[in-house]
C-alpha cells in the first residue's frame, strides 16, 4: 500500500464549521481565526450534529481515502 495525502486542494475554513478542542495551542490558533475573521466555537460533548463540516471531513476520510485500498488480510495491513 502507499501512503495517502490529503487533497492539495485545501480553502482556509470560513465561519461557523471551526471546532477547538481545549490544548495548548489554542490562544496561537484563536490568534489565527482573529486574524483572519473566523469565529470559533465549542460544540457540546455527544453532539455531532452541531459539528456537520467536521463530521462531513471524517466521512470523507473513512470512505474516500482509506476505503481505496482493500486489505486481504491481517498480514497485509500489519506489513504496511
Amino acid at each position: 500500500m502507499k501512503e495517502m495525502k490529503p487533497p492539495s486542494h485545501r480553502r482556509e475554513p470560513h465561519g461557523k464549521c471551526e471546532h477547538l478542542p481545549v490544548d495548548q495551542h489554542q490562544r496561537q490558533l484563536m490568534e489565527w481565526a482573529q486574524t483572519r475573521g473566523i469565529a470559533l466555537s465549542h460544540i457540546q460533548p455527544g453532539k455531532p450534529q452541531q459539528n456537520a463540516c467536521v463530521e462531513r471531513y471524517h466521512r470523507t476520510v473513512r470512505h474516500e481515502w482509506l476505503d481505496q485500498y482493500i486489505i486481504e488480510s491481517i498480514e497485509e495491513a500489519q506489513s504496511s
